[in-house]
């Protein structure tokens, strides 16, 4: 069996409390907790090191990274810069959404009322 990296995770120093945060799976490994758990280790770096503050620079299309990293950190100010969002996660303290039945430390998602069919009129 072939072992091959499954994804990437940096943590840069930006400033005496702060780092910039960045994390890549491969395709083949996308939903199945890789940058959760590469996420996880860099938070447990980062507030050994004394960080307070984790940034991240996200596509605004980019649903799945948003909601991993809304899971995973509370948040801080949000920028938009163009179609970049700028995030400012807090490590070392927890999401403040809470978690779906079941599934601890996952947002819980919003339910949507079921659409009736509208008769056809002709």
């Amino acid at each position: 069996m072939e072992r091959r990296p499954l994804g990437i995770a940096r943590l840069i120093r930006t400033g005496p409390a702060e780092a910039e945060v960045s994390v890549a799976v491969v395709d083949d490994a996308h939903r199945n907790g890789v940058a959760r758990r590469l996420l996880a280790e860099l938070e447990r770096r980062a507030c050994a090191a004394g960080v307070r503050e984790l940034h991240a620079n996200v596509l605004a299309e980019n649903t799945a990274a948003l909601a991993l990293f809304r899971a995973s950190f509370a948040q801080g100010p949000c920028v938009v810069e163009g179609d970049v969002l700028r995030l400012t996660c807090l490590p070392g303290r927890r999401a403040r959404w809470p978690a779906r039945p079941g599934r601890p430390g996952r947002p819980a998602r919003r339910r949507r009322g079921r659409r009736r069919a509208t008769p056809a009129t002709g």
